[in-house]
């Protein structure tokens, strides 16, 4: 996305000061990436003003929107602004372009360049017009920017963990980019999709370095080995590249199975060891031969059941977890709960998937708390121990959900309330 608004920046800014307005139907875009800016420009110039965004409010009403919408503005530091920038706008498509038809008249012109002090160009609302192909250009933009908040939307979760949607979700980011690429439509992007790609490119092959990322998607009951081997391949696809002259093909499924292995191997060194085994007490001198054979028996079960699995091996626990496909599991299935039932069955899976599901597949859980604490650390605030902050502000992101907003009740009763006024007052007319 930066490549595209670096452009549009450029490109909008040289077509400005070429700008001849004294040609008629003259317009800043040229058939360039400049649509992009040009929204952005449009986006802050129309809700700058009161007077504008009143009026902007009332042509979107009479183009049938029931409630008016901003523009969002897209932000190098928020993610998904750019898409929701070019979202809105193509949605609000027709009230921008009727706001800008009579904007000149109403306002002037949109702004004014000055050159050593003096006025050296008026740009009017008008040359920022857009026409069906600027439009589509910008329904072009949005499908490519929708694949990446798409995945974006998967790896924000702050109540579940994600970090095993990593993989999954930035190889189908891979794929449909390439998909645009080969596509003409997108003939005016392929650059930037490149850049995109090559982003993409250089953080995943850090999945290598990063044995979470395989140990999360492998302690999904629903994908474990089967989705690596189905994308990367196994033994046969290995095999069939060597044959094509590939030396260096990996068995990406042993190579996955090697980094869980190793975690089995690390986890089963440090397990939690047996209780001791409970002393029985001690048949009479007088029990028959029969009791004191059945009682040192007794002492030998109590030993096995006290030991457990201890004896199996994790290499066992592994191989009755990879070969078991419950039905009832889905993609979707709380993952948490399900170790929670089978931390028994697999102890020591359930103690790495422990340490391995917090991970969250990105710090947007995190940049939200931090972002949030502006609100904490007022002015009068300014001395709260390091500690109090800390707390306050786990206590906000626990409780944000459930925390009740009275303006917002307040004000949806308050319309409640006028639009029961409305439609009697409609009615006894």
């Amino acid at each position: 996305m930066s490549h595209i608004t670096k452009l549009a920046v450029i490109e909008t800014t040289n077509t400005i000061w070429d700008y001849d307005p004294s040609e008629p139907d003259n317009r800043v875009l040229g058939d360039g990436l400049d649509v992009i800016a040009t929204i952005w420009t449009l986006a802050i110039k129309i809700q700058s003003s009161g007077q504008r965004i009143q009026k902007f409010n009332s042509i979107q009403m009479e183009c049938g929107f029931t409630t008016p919408l901003k523009i969002t503005l897209h932000n190098n530091t928020r993610w998904g602004s750019a898409f929701g920038m070019l979202n809105r706008a193509y949605m609000l498509q027709a009230a921008i372009n009727l706001f800008i038809s009579s904007a000149d008249q109403l306002y002037g012109p949109i702004t004014t360049l000055h050159h050593d002090g003096r006025v050296s160009k008026k740009i009017p609302w008008t040359a920022f017009a857009l026409s069906d192909s600027d439009w589509t250009r910008v329904l072009d933009a949005k499908m490519i920017l929708a694949d990446s908040n798409r995945v974006l939307h998967q790896f924000s979760a702050d109540k579940h963990p994600s970090l095993y949607r990593a993989l999954p979700a930035l190889e189908d980011l891979q794929s449909a980019w390439e998909s645009k690429i080969e596509d003409s439509q997108f003939d005016i992007y392929h650059d930037a999709i490149r850049d995109g790609l090559a982003k993409l490119g250089k953080y995943y092959c850090r999945f290598d370095e990063k044995p979470a990322y395989i140990l999360a998607l492998v302690l999904h009951p629903y994908f474990k080995l089967h989705y690596i081997k189905l994308a990367w391949g196994g033994a046969e696809e290995q095999a069939a590249k060597k044959a094509a002259g590939n030396r260096h093909a990996k068995n990406w499924q042993e190579e996955a199975l090697q980094v869980v292995e190793n975690a089995m191997s690390e986890y089963w060194n440090t397990r939690p060891q047996p209780s001791p085994t409970p002393h029985l007490t001690l048949p009479d001198p007088d029990s028959s031969r029969q009791d004191s054979f059945l009682s040192e028996f007794d002492r030998h079960r109590l030993t096995l059941v006290s030991q457990g699995g201890a004896n199996e091996g994790w290499q066992l626990e592994l191989r009755r977890y990879l070969q078991d496909m419950p039905a009832e599991v889905t993609r979707d299935t709380d993952i948490v709960g399900w170790w929670s039932n089978y931390a028994k069955v697999y102890p020591t899976l359930a103690r790495i998937a422990l340490d391995v599901l917090p991970s969250q597949a990105s710090s947007v859980p995190c940049e939200r708390v931090f972002s949030s604490s502006k609100l904490t650390a007022t002015d009068r605030r300014a001395r709260l121990k390091a500690e109090v902050f800390e707390e306050l502000q786990v206590l906000k992101a626990v409780w944000r959900a459930t925390t009740i907003d009275l303006a917002r009740h307040n004000s949806e009763e308050v319309e409640e309330v006028l639009d029961e006024y409305e439609t009697v007052g409609r009615g006894g007319l």
